[in-house]
């Protein structure tokens, strides 16, 4: 469909942990959208959430891949709208985007597009730009605006009963989220396999969720101090 390219600056950061894509996307996003500025690329998660949570200027809508390394993507965009109720996030894939779009939805996003469509990613990224989140909807999933998603994944953590880990369950979880495995969170911490793996077991229960992949990334997305 045809562009009125007669718009604002347009402040995006990229986020893949493809360095080959991150260049690409980079000169295709400038060559499609002139007023585009690209404000930073980050090639994994925790990269992404230090260079937001450093960088001096805000950008307006942030791409991320969905098939992250380090910490997901549904996990790098559910923590990056819970820190704001105002940059806009546009999830990527180059796989079926029925397969992560709900999952998208849920972690606070406005919409999400195959990678390898240049021109529906063009054009969405100037829909959020414009604060169409109308044409933002997939199938079924209705994407909320940044307020309303903010304030959905806020609510996610009300049942969640986070004050009731113990020291040593906050401990493990803290240690797993840097990508140590239970039975070397157990070395370094003295203990048994096995008591680790109850203390798990624990945490995924007062989390709500699972298993534990789930009990890492929720506690990495809401309550993990290094974000």
């Amino acid at each position: 469909m045809g562009i009125d390219m007669n718009i604002n600056k347009i402040r995006v950061s990229l986020v893949d942990n493809d360095v080959i894509v991150l260049r690409a996307l980079s000169v295709i996003l400038k060559r499609m959208i002139p007023e585009i500025e690209i404000l930073w690329c980050a090639s994994s998660g925790s990269m992404a959430l230090k260079y937001f949570a450093d960088y001096h200027i805000c950008p307006e809508i942030i791409l991320v891949d969905m098939s992250m390394e380090d910490l997901s993507g549904v996990e790098v965009c559910r923590v990056l709208r819970r820190k704001s109720d105002k940059i806009k996030i546009l999830a990527m894939t180059a796989f079926s985007v029925t397969e992560f779009a709900s999952d998208a939805s849920d972690a606070g996003v406005q919409g999400i597009v195959n990678k390898a469509d240049t021109a529906v990613l063009r054009d969405m990224i100037i829909s959020l730009h414009r604060n169409n989140y109308l044409a933002m909807n997939y199938m079924s999933i209705k994407f909320k605006n940044p307020f309303e998603a903010n304030q959905q994944v806020l609510m996610e953590g009300k049942n969640i009963h986070v004050d009731k880990l113990t020291d040593r369950e906050i401990e493990i979880l803290n240690i797993c989220l840097k990508g140590y495995t239970l039975k070397e969170a157990a070395k370094l911490l003295h203990i048994s396999e096995s008591t680790a793996k109850t203390h798990m077991r624990n945490s995924i229960s007062k989390l709500g969720v699972r298993n534990k992949v789930q009990a890492i990334a929720k506690w990495g997305s809401i309550y993990a101090k290094k974000f």
